[in-house]
């Protein structure tokens, strides 16, 4: 599926998904200790920061909002974050080119936050690996800035810079360059058998 599928499927789901948190009640998601902030979801998969974004319209959490309809945009998915950005009476309003307008079925008029979750799960299924996501370990100095944007204990930050450190190199980075620096010494050795293996082959050349 391409990008621009994957962007109009994501698109027509948020926006038919908040016509239905509109219509219906919506438990509550549980409170979170940490939210996640910009760097965070950027990690997110494409039906993670689709839920993501209409948890922060129920919730009316104006920052959150932004930050999805910003990394949207910055994956190159201007409908799904319009669809996010939308007012409720332009969403309401809004029929796609297909004229797709459907309603979610809900039990005695609640609409779970399990069966929110459910449909961004069906949506990360739909797009793979083509919702260009951040696929890096958050580094500290982004954990740092996410905790500073949501106005974190500085107390708390501090902390935790102190433990971790404040690094902007992503760990997963790390792993790798260590991963390709112990390759590389192997291969170099000299009583590695690919070493061997590779002399063997150049005497052979030299030979014909």
């Amino acid at each position: 599926m391409s990008r621009t599928s994957v962007d109009a499927s994501t698109a027509r789901t948020i926006r038919n998904l908040r016509r239905a948190l509109h219509a219906e009640r919506v438990r509550r998601f549980p409170p979170r200790t940490i939210q996640p902030g910009p760097n965070a979801i950027t990690r997110m998969a494409g039906g993670a920061l689709a839920v993501e974004g209409c948890r922060a319209l129920i919730e009316e959490n104006e920052q959150s909002r932004t930050w999805v309809i910003d990394d949207f945009n910055r994956r190159g998915m201007a409908e799904s974050a319009a669809a996010i950005a939308d007012s409720y009476e332009d969403n309401i309003a809004f029929t796609d080119e297909d004229g797709h307008d459907f309603r979610f079925s809900v039990r005695d008029g609640e609409l779970s936050r399990y069966s929110v979750e459910r449909l961004g799960k069906d949506i990360s299924a739909a797009a793979g690996d083509d919702d260009a996501r951040e696929v890096t370990a958050l580094s500290p100095a982004e954990v740092i800035d996410d905790l500073e944007a949501q106005d974190a204990d500085p107390e708390a930050v501090e902390s935790y810079a102190l433990a971790v450190g404040d690094s902007d190199v992503s760990p997963s980075d790390q792993l790798v360059d260590q991963l390709q620096a112990e390759t590389s010494e192997e291969l170099e050795s000299p009583g590695n058998d690919l070493t061997d293996v590779a002399e063997q082959a150049d005497e052979q050349v030299a030979e014909m």
